[in-house]
């Protein structure tokens, strides 16, 4: 079973906000991160929404290599992230963005079906919420692997 999230982008100069839809991975420790490291400026946030729902995020909105695209590591975004609608040729589903006039619009459209995780990237910084909880900052990670000291 996946876990969803919603990702929004507030428009810094407007207020308004666009919604995006990704399907896999969107806990903390792998969405929250990817997109925290490496769509941090508000220029990266706006390629990735350009390209609209995504399957997997991945580190890079660039295409996959066309010698890479039925290996399974690249098709599940652990590099480049997979969109619907760019990469998957999916009808069945809105593959664009979606609008809001604010925030509280936003929040208020999504809590009717939400998500496990909603991202938030607003004045620079990027935001979470677990389920229908309030918003919290997000702040980076530090990962231990298995051959890491805890101390």
């Amino acid at each position: 079973m996946s876990i969803g999230s919603n990702i929004l982008y507030v428009d810094s100069k407007t207020g308004k906000v666009q919604e995006i839809y990704n399907h896999m991975s969107s806990h903390l420790m792998f969405s929250g991160r990817v997109l925290h490291e490496f769509y941090s400026t508000e220029e990266k946030v706006s390629e990735l929404f350009a390209l609209g729902d995504v399957y997997c995020l991945g580190y890079s909105v660039e295409t996959v290599p066309e010698d890479k695209q039925n290996d399974e590591v690249y098709r599940n975004g652990s590099n480049h992230c997979v969109f619907y609608k760019r990469d998957l040729n999916d009808p069945k589903r809105k593959t664009e963005s979606r609008s809001f006039n604010n925030l509280n619009e936003a929040i208020s459209a999504l809590d009717k079906n939400p998500q496990q995780f909603t991202y938030i990237f607003r004045d620079g910084k990027w935001y979470y919420r677990f389920w229908k909880h309030r918003v919290e900052e997000m702040i980076p990670v530090r990962i231990f692997h298995d051959d890491e000291e805890d101390g």
